[in-house]
């Protein structure tokens, strides 16, 4: 062991804080991933009620952009990309260092 430390404080002092910023982008790209999932809730969803967010997007996109114009469409849009934007905001730090920190290895 290093210095008279156990596992466990290697771990938590050493590997755990080494490997935050790519947790982290780990976690912004399974989010925006789960976020933006369209084929599985197409698919599975057998009422308009239980449609996610990007399959409702669609179907909306369907049925408004002759009726009632792109206005309304693209408003569904932008409030579709608010929690995506929240996340990144969030976690922008660690992602700027994972990406730096593959780049200087």
């Amino acid at each position: 062991m290093l210095d008279g430390a156990s596992r466990l404080t290697l771990f938590w002092k050493v590997l755990l804080p080494l490997t935050l910023p790519a947790q982290a982008t780990l976690g912004v790209f399974t989010f925006l991933a789960s976020w933006n999932s369209y084929w599985w809730p197409l698919i599975s969803a057998t009422r308009s009620d239980m449609y996610t967010l990007t399959v409702g997007l669609a179907a909306a996109q369907m049925n408004y952009a002759q009726t009632s114009g792109l206005g309304f469409l693209m408003a569904q849009a932008v409030f579709a990309s608010i929690p995506i934007f929240i996340v990144y905001v969030l976690f922008q730090k660690q992602i700027v260092r994972a990406m730096a920190g593959t780049a200087v290895r």
